[in-house]
């Protein structure tokens, strides 16, 4: 990868029960995680949010709040 990706994750609670999905591709193949992907050239990280849980889970969406933000940087060359 020559340039950084943007990523987005979708907290869903309904009736006390969270919305976990079961990647099916890399990365964390395999891996129960909240369901979200990568914000696209032009969207916004609301409309990215959107896009992916409706992609991922047939579920239609409106964010309510950014709950945190975080850095996840892997580098190929070992730095």
């Amino acid at each position: 990868m020559t340039h950084p990706s943007v990523g987005v994750g979708a907290v869903v609670v309904h009736e006390g029960r969270v919305l976990l999905i079961r990647r099916a591709k890399e990365p964390l193949r395999g891996r129960w995680v909240v369901p979200g992907g990568t914000v696209e050239l032009g969207e916004t990280l609301e409309e990215a949010l959107v896009r992916e849980l409706r992609e991922e889970t047939g579920i239609s969406v409106r964010p309510l709040e950014v709950m945190t933000v975080f850095d996840r940087i892997e580098r190929r060359d070992g730095a």
